[in-house]
């Protein structure tokens, strides 16, 4: 039983009209395009099924499978998953299944023509490139650049002893201002003691003190 007809289908309708071939390369590959390959490397199971399929003949079957591969998979502009029958993203196991039943099929102890040296080293080019492809891990996503405010990278441990050292420093003059006017005031509560007619003057004494604690 197949797995499918439609690359059969499309191969046996470019045998009967080859001028449909620029249309067909510019499609993309079905996805049974194995089960041609598997008919041009002489698999009996497979090309029994396609002829009980189609009620063509075995050798009608196989030119058409053969023109097929040799005018869409390898034509000139095609890429490696072309040249493989397979499409991107197809998983690497079935890669090399068709790397294989390919190199089975243009083995040169087959017939040995020039044409299919050629598309065998084609083959082994494709399985190099894509195979290498399907060991690669998943795309390493680039840094973006950092569009919102930056942060900031000041630690508060830092901050708050400049401020507290910053509030001492203002309060320094002041407790000197204070301690000096106690002073001078406990100087003239003794000099009332021994002079208290001199009202006047100490008077004055008193308003310049209260001015200096008060600056």
């Amino acid at each position: 039983m197949l797995e499918g007809r439609q690359a059969l289908d499309m191969a046996l309708d470019l045998a009967r009209a080859p001028t449909l071939v620029l249309a067909m390369r510019a499609q993309p590959l079905p996805p049974d395009v194995l089960v041609l390959i598997r008919i041009a490397a002489g698999c009996q199971e497979t090309c029994r099924a396609a002829v009980s399929a189609t009620g063509r003949t075995p050798s009608v079957i196989t030119e058409a499978c053969i023109f097929y591969l040799q005018k869409i998979l390898f034509a000139p502009e095609a890429d490696s998953h072309r040249v493989l029958g397979v499409r991107p993203g197809t998983p690497r196991k079935t890669m090399r299944d068709h790397m294989r039943w390919l190199l089975r099929w243009l083995h040169p102890d087959r017939n040995g023509a020039d044409w299919e040296s050629v598309f065998a080293t084609r083959v082994l080019k494709a399985w190099r490139d894509v195979g290498a492809e399907g060991r690669q891990g998943p795309p390493v996503q680039e840094p973006t650049a950092q569009t919102g405010p930056i942060p900031s990278t000041t630690h508060r441990w830092i901050e708050l002893p400049l401020r507290e050292e910053s509030g001492v420093s203002h309060r320094r003059p002041r407790l000197a201002a204070i301690i000096m006017a106690a002073g001078v005031i406990a100087g003239i509560i003794v000099f009332l003691s021994i002079f208290p007619h001199n009202q006047r003057s100490i008077s004055s004494l008193i308003t310049g003190a209260d001015k200096v604690a008060a600056e």
